[in-house]
């Protein structure tokens, strides 16, 4: 659970509270598969596959993915130039 007045989370397999380590200043930035997927404008098991191959920046969280829209944003433009 998240309240709006802490930068504390519950974490929920073992209901102990957490400290965020890193600083994420919007966290709608934070999005799942099916949100990067939407944001990059391709299919979710794409992006499954090529985050795997091509190491587009994500994170696993046991079977959940997450991806952070700025990083999304700094790979597009890296793979551009």
């Amino acid at each position: 659970m998240e309240t709006k007045h802490s930068n504390r989370r519950r974490c929920v397999s073992s209901g102990s509270i957490t400290t965020p380590t890193t600083d994420i200043s919007n966290e709608s930035d934070v999005l799942t598969l099916e949100d990067a997927a939407a944001f990059l404008k391709c299919c979710p098991t794409t992006i499954k596959r090529r985050a795997k191959i091509l190491h587009i920046p994500h994170k696993r969280l046991g079977s959940l993915w997450r991806f952070y829209k700025p990083d999304l944003e700094a790979w597009m433009r890296q793979d551009a130039a």
